[in-house]
C-alpha cells in the first residue's frame, strides 16, 4: 500500500455528525472500543489554558495540581472543507467529581464539545499510557481509510474491508498498539516528553497557586481562579 503524507489534525473543526461517525463503525468494532461521547471543552479560567498539541502533558499537569485521572483515547476532528474525518490520539481530564473535561482545546476549538472515545483511564503520576495510532476515513467510501502508526509522519492507505479481514487475526498488530504502555517509564512525570514540556513552558503551566489547593479539590469543576 502506498503512503500518503501526514495530515495534521485541526480542532478548528466542523461539527462531527452521526454520518461521519458511522464510517468508523468497522474500526470501533475491530478494536472493541466504546461508543463516542461528547466531552466539554473548558473555555474559561486557568484550566482552559492548555498548550496546543500537548494534550497528554496538559492533563498530567492538571492531575498533579487538582487530582482526578487522565483519560486517553481518540478524538474525532474534521478540517473545514475537508473530505475526510480523523480519529486521533487525545487525552482529556476526568475530574475528581467524575466529569470529562478537555483542558487543551479552549483556545483552538470553535465548539463547546468534542467527540471522544475514552480508552484508558489512569493516574499519570504512577502510570503512563499512550495512543499510538491515528486513522483517517474518507467521505468517499471507495477511497477507504489511512493509518499512521506511532510517530511516523506517513499514513498508509488501506481499503475499509481491511478491518473486517483483520478482526479474526489473533496477533494483529492493530489489536495491541491502539493503547500501548510505554516501556521503562513508571509514570508520565518521568517521561522525557513531560520533562521537556515542563522545561519549555515552566513546571506550573496553568499557573496554579499551590497554597490555595484544598484537600477535597471541590473547585476543580467550578474553575480555579487564584
Amino acid at each position: 500500500m502506498k503512503n500518503i503524507r501526514q495530515i495534521n489534525p485541526d480542532f478548528q473543526q466542523n461539527m462531527i455528525t452521526s454520518n461521519h461517525l458511522r464510517k468508523f463503525d468497522k474500526i470501533i468494532k475491530c478494536w472493541n472500543l466504546s461508543k463516542p461521547i461528547q466531552v466539554q471543552v473548558r473555555k474559561v479560567g486557568k484550566t482552559s489554558q492548555g498548550i496546543k498539541n500537548r494534550c497528554h502533558n496538559n492533563v498530567c499537569e492538571i492531575v498533579q495540581y487538582l487530582g482526578g485521572k487522565q483519560v486517553t483515547g481518540f478524538a474525532f476532528t474534521r478540517k473545514d472543507n475537508a473530505e475526510f474525518t480523523q480519529m486521533v490520539g487525545h487525552s482529556v481530564w476526568l475530574t475528581p467529581e467524575g466529569k470529562y473535561v478537555d483542558v487543551t482545546l479552549g483556545k483552538q476549538s470553535r465548539l463547546d464539545h468534542i467527540t471522544f472515545i475514552p480508552v484508558k483511564t489512569f493516574d499519570p503520576l504512577t502510570e503512563y499510557y499512550q495512543c499510538t495510532v491515528d486513522v483517517i476515513v474518507f467521505d468517499n467510501v471507495h477511497e477507504g481509510c489511512a493509518i499512521k502508526m506511532g510517530f511516523d509522519d506517513n499514513y498508509e492507505k488501506l481499503p475499509m474491508n481491511y478491518w473486517t479481514r483483520i478482526k479474526k487475526q489473533k496477533d494483529s498488530q492493530f489489536h495491541c498498539v491502539d493503547m500501548q504502555r510505554v516501556k521503562n517509564v513508571e509514570s508520565q512525570t518521568q517521561d522525557t516528553w513531560q520533562k521537556e514540556y515542563n522545561q519549555e513552558f515552566n513546571e506550573n503551566v496553568f499557573n496554579f497557586n499551590r497554597s490555595k489547593m484544598n484537600d477535597n479539590l471541590s473547585l476543580s469543576c467550578k474553575e480555579v481562579r487564584s
